[in-house]
């Protein structure tokens, strides 16, 4: 940090213009502690979620959220701050519940171009959810041509699979693209 400062004096000028010696570090900033996070509401916390706290917010949001935050995570789902979609997302994976699944498998289903970490937490969602809802869905997934479905239906697989599903993996680990370890599965 001090060496880059020096060896480049417009970015030390930069630091000096902020009010910041290039020869120190910023103050550290002050995250909020475990009990502040348990004192905040699931609305709170969404108002307040940005990228330095969606980690913790993530951790913290399942032991929170009750069927009744379910209209409310739902509409977050269409929130533009990916943060938001992000924390929808975990609590709906937590509640399990049917209209959490179809909320889920929808957006999965048209989440092509969304966003990596969003389309990430969905299919983390949708895996933690109960088998009766999922599987289904995750064999047709896991049969369709498209690779972007293969993954969540996959992961729905490895926490869910029965006896019946051994024909289907065992199909899918002689697909010629296996074969040349060019399929995950």
């Amino acid at each position: 940090w001090k060496m880059l400062c020096e060896r480049n004096e417009g970015l030390g000028d930069i630091f000096e213009s902020l009010g910041i010696a290039y020869d120190q570090a910023p103050p550290p900033q002050q995250k909020p502690t475990d009990a502040d996070l348990a004192a905040l509401s699931i609305q709170e916390m969404f108002a307040s979620v940005n990228e330095s706290n969606s980690v913790r917010f993530r951790r913290v949001l399942p032991e929170k959220v009750s069927p009744q935050d379910e209209d409310f995570l739902l509409q977050n789902l269409a929130s533009d701050n990916r943060y938001r979609a992000i924390l929808a997302f975990r609590g709906l994976g937590e509640l399990g519940t049917a209209k959490a699944f179809e909320a889920v498998k929808t957006y999965i289903e048209a989440s092509e171009n969304a966003n990596r970490g969003v389309r990430a937490e969905a299919f983390q969602a949708i895996a933690n959810m109960p088998g009766f809802l999922t599987l289904d869905t995750a064999r047709r997934w896991f049969r369709r041509k498209e690779h972007r479905f293969h993954f969540p239906g996959g992961e729905i697989l490895e926490n869910h699979a029965t006896h019946e599903d051994i024909p289907l993996l065992i199909a899918a680990l002689r697909t010629p693209e296996t074969l040349r370890h060019e399929d995950f599965r």
